[in-house]
């Protein structure tokens, strides 16, 4: 039986790198359609539409270094459409119903989003969970 490689520390650390720049960006289009008075479901489409292809791209590329295939991409557009769903409810709830303003509510709900995004990421692109040792 051979061991399974050491994991690679440094992904969590390049993961919140391009996480973090898609996360801007998406808080950029969020508060920079707030600001022209469109409403957030209407933005968070755009955000999510300009977003995660982009997002694919850079994490398979830099994030976890695979090759890009529709496969992959189904899989991570699963997780983003789901985790889109979560946020709108979020949105809903800290903008809408608390009166958070969005230069406040974009930020924490990205921020709230990223684990979530990481896990449904890392499953798209390598197959398994961050926690998993199997098949490293």
């Amino acid at each position: 039986m051979t061991a399974s490689p050491a994991p690679d520390a440094t992904e969590p650390f390049r993961y919140l790198v391009v996480g973090g720049f898609c996360a801007v960006l998406n808080s950029v289009i969020l508060i920079g359609g707030d600001a022209l008075g469109v409403h957030y479901i209407a933005s968070n489409i755009a955000a999510f539409a300009i977003v995660s292809t982009l997002a694919f791209i850079l994490h398979a590329r830099r994030t976890f270094a695979v090759a890009m295939n529709w496969a992959r991409y189904w899989r991570f557009m699963t997780g983003l459409i789901s985790a889109f769903v979560i946020s709108t409810a979020l949105y809903a709830l800290i903008y809408d119903a608390l009166n958070v303003p969005m230069v406040i509510a974009s930020p924490l709900i990205t921020g709230l989003i990223m684990a979530y995004n990481y896990l449904a990421a890392r499953f798209a692109m390598v197959g398994k969970g961050p926690l998993s040792r199997a098949g490293r």
